[in-house]
Protein backbone atom coordinates (compact mmCIF):
# COMPACT_ATOMS: atom_id res chain seq x y z
CA UNK A 1 0.00 0.00 0.00
CA UNK A 2 1.41 3.40 -0.91
CA UNK A 3 0.55 6.78 0.52
CA UNK A 4 -0.66 9.34 -1.97
CA UNK A 5 -0.73 13.13 -1.93
CA UNK A 6 -1.17 13.93 1.77
CA UNK A 7 -3.89 11.33 2.32
CA UNK A 8 -4.16 9.08 5.35
CA UNK A 9 -4.39 5.30 5.30
CA UNK A 10 -5.69 4.00 8.61
CA UNK A 11 -4.53 1.03 10.58
CA UNK A 12 -6.07 -0.77 13.49
CA UNK A 13 -5.10 0.06 17.03
CA UNK A 14 -3.13 -3.20 17.23
CA UNK A 15 -1.12 -2.29 14.15
CA UNK A 16 -0.48 1.17 15.56
CA UNK A 17 0.86 -0.36 18.74
CA UNK A 18 3.34 -2.40 16.73
CA UNK A 19 4.33 0.71 14.78
CA UNK A 20 4.76 2.64 18.03
CA UNK A 21 7.08 -0.09 19.30
CA UNK A 22 9.36 0.47 16.32
CA UNK A 23 11.06 3.86 16.12
CA UNK A 24 9.65 5.72 13.13
CA UNK A 25 11.53 8.87 12.32
CA UNK A 26 10.02 11.67 10.31
CA UNK A 27 12.44 12.80 7.68
CA UNK A 28 12.54 15.78 5.43
CA UNK A 29 14.69 17.13 2.71
CA UNK A 30 12.95 20.08 1.17
CA UNK A 31 10.86 19.11 -1.87
CA UNK A 32 10.82 15.52 -0.55
CA UNK A 33 8.09 13.68 1.28
CA UNK A 34 7.72 13.44 5.04
CA UNK A 35 5.79 10.87 7.08
CA UNK A 36 4.33 11.00 10.58
CA UNK A 37 1.75 9.07 12.56
CA UNK A 38 -1.59 10.69 13.44
CA UNK A 39 -3.01 9.26 16.69
CA UNK A 40 -6.55 10.18 17.81
CA UNK A 41 -6.62 9.62 21.58
CA UNK A 42 -9.64 11.87 22.13
CA UNK A 43 -13.12 10.68 23.09
CA UNK A 44 -14.42 12.01 19.75
CA UNK A 45 -14.35 10.96 16.10
CA UNK A 46 -11.99 13.02 13.94
CA UNK A 47 -13.62 13.90 10.59
CA UNK A 48 -11.23 16.44 9.03
CA UNK A 49 -7.50 17.13 9.41
CA UNK A 50 -5.77 20.05 7.71
CA UNK A 51 -2.05 20.83 7.37
CA UNK A 52 -0.97 24.22 6.02
CA UNK A 53 2.59 25.52 5.69
CA UNK A 54 3.39 28.68 7.60
CA UNK A 55 2.95 31.58 7.03
CA UNK A 56 -0.15 30.78 4.93
CA UNK A 57 -3.35 32.44 6.08
CA UNK A 58 -5.81 29.79 4.85
CA UNK A 59 -6.08 26.03 5.14
CA UNK A 60 -4.99 23.43 2.58
CA UNK A 61 -7.27 20.50 1.69
CA UNK A 62 -8.53 17.95 4.21
CA UNK A 63 -6.02 15.06 4.24
CA UNK A 64 -8.41 12.38 5.56
CA UNK A 65 -10.11 9.81 3.35
CA UNK A 66 -12.50 8.83 6.14
CA UNK A 67 -13.31 9.51 9.77
CA UNK A 68 -10.83 8.46 12.47
CA UNK A 69 -12.60 6.94 15.49
CA UNK A 70 -11.29 7.46 19.01
CA UNK A 71 -8.22 5.32 19.71
CA UNK A 72 -7.35 4.97 16.02
CA UNK A 73 -4.87 6.62 13.71
CA UNK A 74 -2.67 6.16 10.69
CA UNK A 75 0.32 7.35 8.72
CA UNK A 76 0.28 10.72 6.95
CA UNK A 77 2.53 11.63 4.04
CA UNK A 78 3.27 15.27 3.24
CA UNK A 79 4.56 15.56 -0.33
CA UNK A 80 6.66 18.35 -1.83
CA UNK A 81 7.78 19.65 1.53
CA UNK A 82 9.14 23.20 1.24
CA UNK A 83 9.17 24.13 4.92
CA UNK A 84 9.12 22.31 8.25
CA UNK A 85 6.77 24.74 10.00
CA UNK A 86 3.05 23.98 9.64
CA UNK A 87 -0.23 24.77 11.32
CA UNK A 88 -2.78 22.04 12.02
CA UNK A 89 -6.57 22.10 12.22
CA UNK A 90 -8.44 19.04 13.52
CA UNK A 91 -12.25 18.96 13.16
CA UNK A 92 -14.35 16.46 15.09
CA UNK A 93 -17.81 15.04 14.31
CA UNK A 94 -19.44 17.34 16.88
CA UNK A 95 -17.79 20.41 15.24
CA UNK A 96 -15.24 20.84 18.04
CA UNK A 97 -11.89 22.12 16.72
CA UNK A 98 -8.24 21.86 17.69
CA UNK A 99 -5.93 24.43 16.13
CA UNK A 100 -2.17 24.07 16.58
CA UNK A 101 0.29 26.58 15.18
CA UNK A 102 4.04 26.40 14.58
CA UNK A 103 4.32 22.60 14.44
CA UNK A 104 7.71 21.39 13.17
CA UNK A 105 6.88 18.42 10.94
CA UNK A 106 10.57 17.72 10.28
CA UNK A 107 11.10 16.62 13.89
CA UNK A 108 7.65 15.09 14.44
CA UNK A 109 7.26 11.31 14.69
CA UNK A 110 3.70 11.17 16.05
CA UNK A 111 1.01 13.84 16.33
CA UNK A 112 -1.39 12.83 19.11
CA UNK A 113 -4.78 14.44 19.62
CA UNK A 114 -5.95 14.37 23.26
CA UNK A 115 -9.08 15.51 25.10
CA UNK A 116 -7.16 18.10 27.16
CA UNK A 117 -6.53 20.07 23.95
CA UNK A 118 -10.31 20.35 23.47
CA UNK A 119 -10.89 22.27 26.70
Amino acid sequence: MTLLNMKVFFTTTVALLSIAATPVMAYAAFADSLYFTLDNQTSRTLVEFYLSPLPSTGWEENVLFSAVPQGSGGMIEVEDLHTCEYKILAVFADDVLIEDYDVNLCTLNTYTLIDAALE
